[in-house]
């Protein structure tokens, strides 16, 4: 009975196209034109809440599945000044298109469809894919790690890939990094960057019941060659990790941390910090006001960024409280720059 009511509950409460679409997943049926319109209406409609507010702004995303709803954002900046930014759809939270989908801009506002999904999942009913990063070589070449999760075995895997574009419009040499049993190693939200350390990399460790994180250079990802770094002084009472990405700055890099109430993500809210990357001694952190100033969103997710003229540049991923995804900017400063 309780559970009858639940979905009465959520039925009545929630955003229809999102109860519409979740029946249509739940039954393996494709998505009608119709339904897609709607919901590019209703993103739409969030582009105008946006001229409202001082400081954000709503990035117009084309997605290829038409739902134009994207979650896991990940920037760099090129060579040429242009900027490349990785993310995966995200209809109504469908993980069933979420794949690693890239776009080029010169400004950071009008952001250009290039490439993707530059890969798919195994077959599988509940395999998916998520959490994209980007990082720059110094070659030249972009490279894109990658989450895979896979379900449809006796011990679920997580597998982390990277592939590699001159320019991110063609994505070749894929290769598998690491593939680890989940309930052992479940690596979740890398963030891939390069500077004077070469290739490193942060990254989020589900193991035994918690979340950790982690940082990892030279052979990424393997399980000898990670280092644990402390956050027990810095997490607010309630809070848990669930999602990283950090943003190098000389010796201090900048990470942006999403802490939630519990291991499905609820309130997620992003903060802030500075950590020496040569101790891995965490200076603090500090919440960021995303909710307060945006009262319609109701989970702040995963974020990237970048510094430019001394200030921090953030694109951060959230859920509307009717259930639509997408990623806003806005730009702070001054925490170790």
């Amino acid at each position: 009975m309780n559970r009858i009511l639940h979905i009465i509950k959520k039925a009545v409460t929630c955003d229809k196209i999102y109860f519409i679409l979740a029946l249509l997943k739940r039954r393996n049926i494709k998505p009608p034109r119709i339904l897609k319109f709607f919901a590019r209406r209703k993103v739409s409609k969030k582009q105008k809440l946006f001229q409202e507010i001082k400081g954000f702004k709503l990035l117009d995303i084309k997605t290829p599945d038409n739902f134009n709803q994207c979650v896991h954002p990940d920037l760099i900046k090129l060579a040429d000044a242009d900027y490349l930014l990785a993310l995966t759809p995200y209809p109504f939270g469908n993980d069933k298109y979420e794949r690693p989908t890239i776009y080029r801009s010169s400004d950071k506002l009008m952001w250009k469809y290039i490439a993707g999904p530059i890969a798919s999942e195994q077959e599988g009913k509940k395999n998916h894919l998520s959490d994209p990063t980007l990082v720059k070589l110094d070659t030249g070449d972009i490279q894109c790690y990658y989450r895979e999760c896979i379900y449809n075995q006796e011990i679920p895997l997580t597998n982390i890939y990277r592939m590699t574009s001159e320019n991110g419009y063609l994505w070749k040499n894929k290769e598998c990094v690491v593939s680890e049993p989940m309930d052992k190693f479940d690596i979740i939200s890398p963030s891939v960057k390069s500077d004077e350390r070469g290739v490193h990399a942060y990254f989020c460790l589900k193991q035994n019941k918690e979340i950790k994180l982690m940082y990892t250079k030279n052979q990424l990802f393997e399980v000898e060659g990670c280092s644990e770094v402390d956050l027990s002084n810095c997490i607010p009472e309630g809070k848990m990790l669930w999602h990283v990405s950090h943003i190098c700055n000389g010796k201090n890099d900048i990470l942006l941390l999403t802490l939630s109430d519990d291991f499905g993500g609820s309130n997620s809210e992003l903060y802030m910090g500075v950590i020496d990357n040569r101790s891995l001694t965490v200076k603090g952190i500090n919440k960021i006001r995303i909710k307060e100033m945006v009262p319609d969103i109701l989970i702040e997710y995963r974020a990237t960024g970048i510094v430019e003229n001394n200030k921090i540049i953030i694109i951060v991923s959230v859920m509307f409280k009717d259930r639509i995804w997408g990623c806003i900017e806005f730009e702070t400063g001054g925490i170790g720059i």
